[in-house]
């Protein structure tokens, strides 16, 4: 029997190793992607992180918009680049996404996934290097920022110190002005002084006579005493009385500083009988003639010449409304008022005087400042009248023959004097006087009120009936400076 010998053939399965392989290789590549992707997540943090900078840059680059001009061009290629660097990576993500798929439907394109991560992993490293740049631009500007903060902040130092000058110089500049305006207050007080002592004596060499009058702190003399009718030759009889006036000015010329300008103007007056000579063709020219033949004898008694003043007023302000002539040698620089107040009635305020005492008003102001239109602030005038003044104020209004002639306004409480106002031709009548005298009873603890510094005709005035200057303020109004004077009545504590 013949032996058989069979032969076992054996087959190699290979199947389970490829399947192994192919497992493995895609586990690989499935891994690969994962770092892909939490490599992708960070840089997109990171990016993210710098695009918030980088909008913070944007908003202080606007802040310095024409120092930072090249800044701005630098930032405009840096977000282009941003720009450039967002648009790659999104198509690289989308490459990614879709290889991605790829690999996972089908096995056998996983060597060209590899391939293609490959790819993506080098344009991804490409991008970092894209971004490094953009960082160390964006650290430049930053650099460059800052040294313009630097610059910004010198500046502001300097310009602080620069304000700083300015405020200590206007500082100077109004202490230097409030000492000026009290030194020549005080001028104005010690001329106030000298004027009254001077009177104070030639009073006591006059004496109580029937032909001088005493006008204020003015003294009128009757022209017999100076002149013949229609004449401007000096009498013996009115030399004799110049001559106690020198003996007066000799006295008081040494005691009153040499730098203290003062002047004694002599004023010629005539009635208002018109005159008409060869000599003199009107009462201006007489009253003139006559004022200069006083100043010319005074000179020749010594008195400085650069001291004296001649005024002729003719028949238009005479100092007596009676047929008579009077002539004034010893007048200070404006006329006071006299006491004439006969016919004269104070009453209170009605409301139908409203008109009238809006006209006086424009009228007295128009007279003692020509310069100002106050036609134009009657309507303005008007409303502070009615609601300022009308509604708090006392008002006592001076009537003769009907007809108003000046008001004062006072406030009871405070005892400020806001207005006084009297008609221009009733000036010199002695009206102001009355209506102040008024006031005083109103508000007995004491008045004050503002006079403007120029005004020097109402400050003397206020002078006359016991004001004091008290300091110094700005009108609200005119922006005009004002004297506060003040008058302390008897139950004023501080009398």
């Amino acid at each position: 029997m013949a032996l058989v010998r069979t032969r076992r053939e054996r087959t190699v399965d290979y199947w389970p190793g490829f399947v192994d392989a192919l497992s493995t290789l895609i586990l690989g590549i499935i891994f690969l992607l994962t770092v892909f992707a939490v490599m992708q997540f960070f840089l997109t943090q990171e990016m993210s992180g710098k695009d918030t900078a980088l909008t913070r840059l944007n908003a202080q680059i606007a802040q310095l918009n024409e120092l930072l001009a090249l800044e701005r061009t630098g930032k405009a290629n840096l977000e282009s680049l941003l720009t450039t660097f967002r648009s790659n990576l999104a198509a690289t993500e989308a490459e990614r996404d879709r290889y991605k798929s790829q690999a996972e439907g089908a096995g056998s394109g996983a060597a060209g996934a590899q391939g293609r991560v490959n790819e993506l992993t080098q344009a991804l490293e490409s991008e970092k290097g894209v971004t490094a740049r953009a960082l160390a631009q964006v650290e430049l500007l930053n650099q460059q920022i800052e040294a313009l903060r630097r610059q910004l902040t010198a500046l502001e130092g300097a310009l602080e110190a620069s304000e700083k000058r300015d405020k200590e110089s206007q500082t100077r500049i109004t202490d230097l002005g409030q000492r000026l305006n009290t030194a020549l207050a005080q001028r104005v007080q010690e001329l106030s002084r000298y004027r009254s002592d001077f009177f104070g004596r030639l009073r006591n060499i006059l004496g109580d006579r029937p032909d001088i009058r005493i006008v204020g702190d003015r003294f009128v003399f009757q022209s017999e005493v100076f002149f013949d009718p229609g004449q401007n030759a000096l009498r013996p009889e009115g030399r004799a009385e110049l001559d106690k006036l020198v003996t007066v000015l000799d006295e008081l010329i040494k005691q009153i500083p040499p730098d203290i300008a003062w002047v004694l103007r002599v004023d010629g007056h005539t009635d208002v009988r018109p005159i008409a000579s060869a000599q003199f063709p009107s009462n201006w020219e007489l009253s003139a003639a006559r004022a200069i033949a006083v100043v010319q004898y005074l000179m020749t008694r010594g008195i400085p010449p650069q001291r004296l003043v001649a005024a002729g007023f003719g028949e238009f302000q005479p100092l007596d409304p009676a047929q008579t002539d009077d002539a004034l040698p010893a007048q200070p620089a404006h006329r006071a008022e006299t006491d004439r107040t006969v016919n004269l009635t104070l009453r209170p305020y009605r409301a139908d005087d409203e008109p009238a005492a809006i006209d006086l008003w424009q009228r007295a102001w128009q007279v003692a400042y020509p310069q100002i239109a106050f036609a134009r602030r009657v309507e303005w005038w008007r409303g502070r009248w009615r609601d300022d003044l009308v509604p708090v104020a006392a008002i006592v209004v001076a009537e003769r023959d009907g007809a108003m002639t000046g008001f004062v306004t006072i406030d009871r409480t405070s005892g400020y004097l806001d207005q006084l106002a009297v008609a221009p031709d009733q000036w010199n009548r002695g009206i102001a006087r009355a209506l102040l005298d008024e006031a005083k009873r109103l508000s007995p603890r004491g008045i004050e009120l503002h006079v403007n510094q120029d005004n020097a005709r109402a400050i003397r005035l206020y002078e006359r009936s016991g004001f004091a200057i008290a300091g110094e303020d700005v009108n609200p109004h005119s922006g005009a400076p004002v004297f506060l004077m003040r008058w302390r009545g008897a139950t004023d504590p501080g009398a």
